[in-house]
């Protein structure tokens, strides 16, 4: 009987941590950042800069090409395509590193336009979830800033998430 009580107390407080740890939080969306999604502007032919009067949800698709390397440290290169935000489509060049069952990735990316702009990820093996951000930009990028949640699929990231400029 104390045995079994013990191991209910287990089972409601895994539960409770199971489920509270699942909310959904938005710490990595800038504190300004409102929650209504109104008036992004895109990036123009022509224009020097990605500009958004609002912050705006975007998304970005990945397909592997090639991969080489073995763990600890591979390189992948690939396509991808995107919000107008972030340039549509073109190409990317990934450093994938492995810590344990986390993976850490930074990543070029190439518009067709030109210009780049690189990001930062953390993800969990265990999941094959994780975020991603901005972390440098060039020409047209070099002001973004943005973040958000990646699904890996085999051959496939599957990022969505908020822009926002300085």
């Amino acid at each position: 009987m104390k045995q079994n009580s013990k191991l209910m107390l287990l089972l409601i407080g895994v539960s409770l941590i199971i489920f509270t740890g699942c909310q959904k939080d938005n710490s990595l969306v800038s504190p300004s950042a409102p929650s209504a999604v109104n008036n992004a502007t895109a990036l123009t032919p022509g224009a020097n800069s990605v500009n958004s009067e609002a912050p705006a949800d975007v998304f970005l698709t990945t397909t592997t090409l090639t991969s080489s390397g073995a763990a600890p440290q591979v390189v992948k290169t690939g396509s991808f395509v995107a919000s107008a935000q972030l340039g549509t489509s073109g190409t990317y060049v990934m450093t994938i590193d492995f810590y344990g069952m986390a993976i850490h990735c930074t990543t070029v990316f190439t518009p067709a336009g030109g210009d780049q702009f690189t990001t930062y990820s953390e993800c969990q093996m265990t999941t094959f979830t994780g975020q991603w951000r901005i972390i440098d930009g060039k020409g047209a990028y070099a002001n973004l800033q943005a973040n958000g949640s990646i699904i890996m699929k085999t051959g496939h990231e599957y990022c969505t998430g908020r822009i926002f400029s300085e």
